[in-house]
């Protein structure tokens, strides 16, 4: 039986992190991208908090685990005019977030919501997952 340990992933180890990203890819018929852990001179991206690699006795990576700070956006109110405006002026939103080291923006919408929601996320560039993906959450507070 192979043992398997945790370490903290190396740069000498995104090759093999790519090489199974790319066959997960395949194997699943997706395309998602892959995280970029290091920049180019070996430091960790500000927008990875922790990644990890599983590997054998003979330190063969078998899985990446990378773990990436994210981005949720929150609307609060439903006035049109403001969101109208918001729609406006989005892309200089965007533009702050990928400087601050972000990739990706997640937005969580009641079921009841979808519909209304739904085209003016369109328009500022989001696109619907859920009927790709489910969902996980897992709340690191201590139970009270």
């Amino acid at each position: 039986m192979t043992k398997y340990r945790i370490r903290l992933t190396e740069m000498r180890d995104i090759p093999h992190i790519e090489e199974l990203h790319r066959q997960q890819n395949e194997r699943d018929g997706t395309n998602y991208p892959l995280t970029q852990v290091f920049d180019e001179h070996g430091y960790q991206m500000t927008n990875v908090v922790l990644s990890v690699v599983i590997v054998d006795e003979a330190d063969k990576v078998h899985q990446g685990v990378i773990f990436e700070r994210g981005v949720e956006m929150m609307l609060s109110g439903c006035d049109a005019e403001a969101t109208a405006q918001l729609e406006k002026q989005i892309n200089g939103l965007w533009y702050l977030l990928r400087q601050k080291g972000y990739s990706n923006v997640h937005c969580l919408v009641p079921k009841d919501m979808v519909i209304p929601i739904e085209k003016p996320m369109k328009r500022v560039g989001f696109q619907r997952d859920d009927f790709k993906l489910a969902h996980f959450y897992k709340s690191l507070e201590a139970p009270k």
